[in-house]
């Protein structure tokens, strides 16, 4: 990672108000929601004052990433993915507190200091210390997820609901045989009682954990997008879609 310095000087001759040149590959807000957070394949991650439409920091990263950016609760810590590894910086400065070169994805942070990564290439979930820089657990799975006090944890047809902090599980959902969870991006609703499943180009599936029972949303076809949130009261999802490359739009789905 470059300095601050030096990239605020490489990105001199850019106005204040420029933003991305490529398309943005990850967004987030910080916990005081004043500020937002975005990176791109142009290879910048920008520091925004949003409502302001002002530009606080830029950063450089290499180009054509997918960043998976993820901040901390405190807002102190950026998880970005860089090419060949993960590195946690300061979103204030840039500065690179911590590197990781085996893993390059953060699906998220449980706290201050205990973050949830995926090892794609062994298949494992790993929680990973940060204090420590040490493993703290490693979970067999494809994908995980985490939403509040728990994690999801996602294999080819076994969805595990886990206590984020200890791994403990708390429910084990066994899935059909026509139901393959593998390399679907999971959402799980602030509650913990619904979770979302969805393959690029295959329709979406919800399902409800206390029941097991499972939806097709069939009625969002050709769904590109993976860009689903669940409402904070758990009553609604949001689905983020692509139609068709002149169309996107977002569809919302009443959970029960």
């Amino acid at each position: 990672m470059k300095s601050s310095k030096h990239l605020k000087k490489h990105y001199s001759a850019f106005p204040k108000s420029i933003g991305h040149c490529s398309p943005i590959d990850s967004l987030v807000f910080s916990p005081d929601s004043k500020t937002l957070i975005s990176s791109g394949y142009d290879g910048q991650i920008i520091v925004w004052d949003w409502q302001n439409e002002i530009v606080l920091h830029r950063y450089f990263t290499g180009f054509g990433i997918d960043h998976h950016l993820k901040l901390s609760p405190n807002g102190v810590l950026l998880a970005v993915g860089i090419e060949n590894g993960l590195e946690f910086i300061t979103p204030r400065n840039g500065r690179c507190i911590h590197r990781l070169k085996r893993w390059s994805e953060c699906v998220g942070f449980v706290n201050n200091n205990l973050v949830l990564i995926n090892d794609y290439e062994q298949s494992k979930i790993v929680l990973y210390e940060l204090s420590s820089r040490k493993p703290k657990l490693v979970i067999d799975g494809h994908n995980a997820i985490v939403s509040k006090d728990r994690m999801l944890v996602v294999t080819d047809h076994v969805l595990e609901i886990r206590v984020a902090v200890t791994g403990e599980i708390v429910k084990s959902i066994l899935l059909p045989p026509e139901l393959d969870a593998s390399y679907s991006t999971p959402r799980l609703s602030p509650d913990g009682r619904w979770i979302l499943l969805h393959k690029e180009m295959e329709n979406p599936i919800i399902i409800d954990t206390e029941t097991t029972e499972y939806t097709y949303l069939d009625f969002i076809e050709r769904a590109w997008s993976f860009l689903h949130v669940f409402s904070s009261d758990n009553k609604f999802l949001v689905l983020g879609t692509e139609f068709d490359k002149d169309c996107n739009k977002a569809v919302v789905f009443e959970c029960g």
